[in-house]
């Protein structure tokens, strides 16, 4: 898999793109942790490489509109699609 390093993600993080959807994810090279969501973020900001689409995605890959543009609304988001 490409790593791509990031001067803004902590040691030992690094950024990595899925092949199947071409998001974005994070992995850390010492515990095997694997986050969709920049370490230390609930949400974050992401793009799709297939569709060149932004959107807000949390650590378990859940994702919101980009109109949704405060925890708030995304948490609202969420709710009104389960």
């Amino acid at each position: 898999m490409q790593q791509y390093p990031d001067p803004e993600l902590p040691h030992p993080w690094v950024q990595e793109f899925d092949p199947s959807s071409g998001r974005p994810y994070y992995f850390n090279a010492e515990s095997s942790e694997v986050s969709w969501c920049r370490p230390g973020e609930v949400w974050s900001l992401s793009w799709d490489n297939f569709t060149a689409g932004q959107y807000w995605i949390d650590r378990d890959g859940n994702t919101a509109p980009l109109e949704a543009y405060n925890q708030v609304d995304v948490k609202r988001f969420l709710r009104t699609r389960s």
